[in-house]
């Protein structure tokens, strides 16, 4: 008798083991791994919170740093900049005697200017196109002033042409690279 009581009970912890083993061990396993799913999933939605509370401040945040950056290209090349620098070529051009024709920066040049965002380590260029008519002697003085300027940056073209019918003025045209931001100095 005392042989089947050991053998019950052996049988019985056999059984527990097993019974133990394969369906409690696994199941607490998966437990584990369900709570911290689940404590890893309250925390992104405790970060998700976080961020939809901060979306509106963004958006603010946003919008003021946009109309600043708008605000500091409209410094940039100001509308009052460029009439200044016109007005300047106008005024040497009649010091010179010469008719200035056309003043000219190219309109995609400048909505590309628009929009393109400042590069700090480097000035933004414009090119300029000036048409005008005279003396070949009153346009290389009117030039040579020109190249003296602070905004000027080199000469990308010069045409001179001589009309057919016997006049004694000719027709320049002067294209060059004019250095946005110091204008004001010139």
């Amino acid at each position: 008798m005392k042989q089947k009581i050991i053998i019950t009970i052996a049988a019985a912890a056999g059984i527990a083991l097993v019974w133990y083993l394969f369906i409690t061990s696994p199941q607490i396993q998966e437990n584990r791994e369900l709570r911290s799913s689940v404590d890893e999933s309250e925390r992104q939605l405790a970060d998700l919170k976080n961020v939809i509370i901060q979306i509106p401040e963004y958006c603010d945040m946003r919008q003021k740093m946009l109309e600043e950056k708008h605000l500091l290209i409209s410094r940039l090349y100001s509308k009052e900049d460029l009439i200044k620098l016109f007005d300047e070529f106008a005024g040497k051009a009649h010091l010179h005697d010469l008719e200035l024709v056309e003043i000219s920066p190219s309109l995609q040049e400048l909505l590309e200017l628009n929009n393109a965002p400042p590069d700090a380590n480097s000035p933004r260029m414009l090119d300029m196109t000036l048409k005008f008519r005279g003396t070949l002697s009153n346009a290389g003085k009117f030039i040579e002033e020109i190249e003296k300027q602070s905004f000027y940056k080199g000469l990308n073209h010069c045409r001179i042409s001589n009309p057919v019918e016997k006049r004694p003025l000719s027709d320049i045209s002067l294209g060059f690279r004019a250095v946005l931001g110091t204008i004001k100095d010139s």
